[in-house]
Formats: C-alpha cells, structure tokens, sequence
C-alpha cells in the first residue's frame, strides 16, 4: 500500500491521483529560482492528510514552516530544504525516496501512525482563520511592493476611446 509517485507523473495503474499515493514528491513551479514560492501542489497533501517530500526551491520547507505547519524531518533527513545547487538538492530528495524505498511494509505503515498528529495539525492550520489571514496578508503586501516598482510601460495615457493596438503600433519602431 505505499508506494511512491511525482505529482503528475507515473503511476501504478491499479490506482488514480494524488489521494491514493501514501508519500507525494512535490515538484513545485518553482525549482532553479533562489526564490520562497509555494503553490496549491504543497498544499494538496496537507489538505489530503499525508506526509510529502517537497522538491522545490532552497529554503522552501523552511518558508513553509514560517506559516506554523510542520514538515517530517522526525521521519527523514530534510536538511536538502538547505542545499542551494539543484542538482545536489535534488540527489538529496531521491536518497530520501531510496531510504524509504529500503523500510518495510511495516515500518512504513507505524511511521505513517506516528505522523498523524503531524497531519492533523497542517490541515487544522491550512483550514484555519489565522493561515488565511496571515497569507491574505503577505498576497497584499507582495502585490503592493510589485505594483510600486514596476516600471511604468507607458509614458503617458491612453484615452480610453483610442484602441490598445494603436497605441502599441505607434510606438513600433519603424526598422521592424
């Protein structure tokens, strides 16, 4: 009953989608940025009540952990969250498959207990007022901070009766 499977990749035939697979490999959007992103891939599981190995960017489990949910590294070594080059990052994440990989039935299925109250607190969080809050609040903070410094595309503006592709026309330089 435990078997492994990347999000979205092969699969056992005898089952279908992330609810049935006991350990996802998360294979966030983001992976060679040097950037803290997460996406609804990390929260699948959370949401679903089951461990993940989360291969994303550096110190990513770490931003996780910033929000108050809990990661395994009672179970496993996830000090990879900290290897800076991908590629080693990524060596890090398949030894953990391969430990797991190497544990029996049995050990596998008391550690899959044991990780229940691990479980349980992520979705009681994810599902909480304070998360939705305080990620409501790094959304807006971050979308401000965008706004003020993006550079302004257009020096002046456009009325709102002049069409859009006129308007880029006009500034096509007359080469191309």
């Amino acid at each position: 009953f435990f078997f492994f499977q990347a999000e979205d990749g092969i699969r056992d035939t005898s089952v279908t989608g992330v609810q049935t697979c006991a350990l996802p490999i998360l294979t966030e959007t983001c992976y060679w940025e040097r950037k803290c992103h997460l996406t609804e891939k990390t929260f699948k599981p959370i949401i679903l009540k089951q461990p993940f190995v989360l291969l994303g960017c550096a110190y990513n489990l770490e931003y996780l952990k910033s929000y108050g949910f809990k990661t395994f590294d009672q179970w496993w070594d996830e000090s990879y969250d900290y290897i800076e080059d991908p590629v080693r990052r990524l060596q890090a994440v398949a030894d953990i498959v391969k430990y797991l990989d190497s544990l029996s039935i049995k050990q596998l299925t008391n550690m899959l207990f044991e990780m229940e109250p691990v479980l349980e607190h992520n979705f009681k969080l994810f599902n909480s007022q304070e998360f939705l809050n305080s990620a409501w609040q790094e959304l807006t903070t971050n979308l401000k901070e965008a706004v003020n410094s993006a550079p302004i595309l257009q020096p002046y503006k456009v009325p709102r009766t002049q069409r859009y592709e006129t308007v880029i026309q006009d500034q096509v330089p007359s080469e191309l």
